[in-house]
Parts: structure tokens; sequence; C-alpha cells
């Protein structure tokens, strides 16, 4: 049975990091010398030990890493990657804000935000589609992870069950999620096949519906943007003489890494 001591380069981590990782149960030493204290791992370990400096190296929480490692095979890596997809979003979120900042600073923010192709309105029109759904309490910072973690919760669910998860994912805002106060969204993941709730997973038909929809490209996807979107849907919808039913929604579709916009839109019906 081989071992390896705690400063040996194959695992590629310090011995500060292989005692803090010790603390946290993440990798624990097969022996400690009771003398001096060494620590000793099994070569079986390295593996376990470089996946963890890599997960350390993303900027990857102590407290994720350990979930992850927990999960292993397929489900580790699905977690890892929705992980890393959160960072990517809150990174793009962080220079949409920077964004807001240049069109402040231009004076643009008044018109600006609203203004170019963001705020195209049109209608669409969507048959009934079965949904399982989640809410959660976020404010703006947590918004993408939040919605993140439910959707990949859901999915998991439904695909326990055997039903197959479909078309985009949807996000109903019930309250105004800002940088200073959370508020209440709902997740959503349209699907075919038989599925039962579950604690916190609600099963629901959504009814057939014509909506007001503005398409927002990536780019766009910031708060000063979406926000005109969505007061274009509003104005839009006034001046049909329109009565809005439900709330505001966003749909991302399918594909998140690659979808190149998303919809921002609003149920009604004509008087």
């Amino acid at each position: 049975m081989g071992m390896v001591s705690h400063g040996h380069a194959q695992g590629g981590l310090s011995p500060k990091a292989l005692r803090l990782y010790e603390r946290s149960g993440l990798l624990v030493p097969h022996r400690v010398d009771p003398c001096n204290g060494y620590r000793w791992y099994l070569v079986e370990q390295l593996g376990r030990a470089r996946r963890i400096r890599l997960l350390r190296r993303m900027g990857m929480p102590l407290s994720v890493v350990s979930q992850a490692m927990a999960a292993g095979g397929r489900e580790a890596a699905e977690r890892v990657e929705s992980w890393w997809r959160a960072q990517e979003e809150a990174l793009r979120a962080r220079r949409g804000a920077l964004e807001e900042l240049r069109l402040s600073w231009s004076g643009g923010d008044g018109g600006g935000a609203g203004a170019g192709p963001v705020c195209r309105v049109g209608v669409e029109s969507a048959g009934a589609v079965k949904v399982a759904a989640m809410r959660a309490r976020t404010d703006q910072q947590r918004l993408v992870a939040t919605f993140h973690e439910r959707a990949e919760r859901i999915r998991g669910h439904l695909r326990g069950q055997g039903a197959s998860p479909t078309g985009p994912l949807w996000v109903l805002y019930h309250g105004s999620v800002t940088p200073d106060g959370a508020a209440l969204i709902e997740v959503a993941v349209p699907f075919i096949g038989h599925a039962e709730p579950c604690e916190g997973v609600v099963i629901r038909l959504e009814g057939a519906h014509t909506c007001a929809v503005c398409r927002v490209p990536r780019r766009d996807c910031f708060p000063a943007r979406i926000m005109g979107a969505y007061a274009a849907v509003e104005r839009w919808v006034q001046a049909r003489g329109a009565q809005p039913c439900g709330v505001f929604r966003e749909v991302c579709p399918a594909g998140w890494g690659t979808w190149p916009r998303k919809r921002c839109s609003r149920w009604w019906r004509g008087r």
C-alpha cells in the first residue's frame, strides 16, 4: 500500500492547504505521525487532491467543493459546470453594472437604457404546457445562482421520476429584485411525461396564453436594459387597452451557455 508525505509534489498542494482541507474533512490523511505530526496520504488519494486543487483554482468556496466531492462522478461534473455558469453570469452582471455607469455618466440613463432593438415588442401565443416549479427569495447579487440552483433541482426531480424537461427555463418575478432588497421569484421548467410534486417542487398546468414579448440580446442582459424591456412591454400592453395577467417573466432558451437572447414578457388579454 503506497503512501506519500504531506509535502509530496504530485498532489500539488502545500502543507498549509492540506491542513485546511483536513480540518474541513475534504482530504483526511491516512496516518498522522504521533511524534512529529507528519501527515501521510495514500497514493490513491492523489487524484482527489488534484481535483480539490483545480476546484480551488477556479475560486470555488470550500462548502461548494465539499458538495461536489461528495457527489462524485457525473453528478459532480454537473454541479461544477452549473456553479461555473453562475460565476460567468455573475461576471457578466458586473460588466452590466459598468455599462449602466457608462450610460449614467454619458447622460444616457434616461432614454439610453430603453433605446434600440432591445425595446421592440411583439406578440406570441403558446399552448398549454406542464411545468415543475420552485420558489425562492433572492436579491440581485444572488439571482442568477439562485435560479440555476433551483432549475438543477427541478430537472433532477423530473428525471428521477422518468419525466423529461423540455424547452426553456422560466423565471417569474413576484416582486422587485434589487441589489438592496430580496423578492420572491419562481423558477419553472416545462416537461413531458408524468411527475409527482415533492417538498418545494409543485407541478401545474400553464394554460394556453398570449403574451407581449421583448427579446433582449445576450450582450444587453444587464439590469438597466432588462428594466427598459419590461417598461416597453408595459407601455405596449397599456397602449392597446389590454389587461395584464400574471407577473413579468423571463424566458431563457435551452442551452444556457449559448443562448443569443432572453425574452421578457407578460401575459395579457384584450378588454
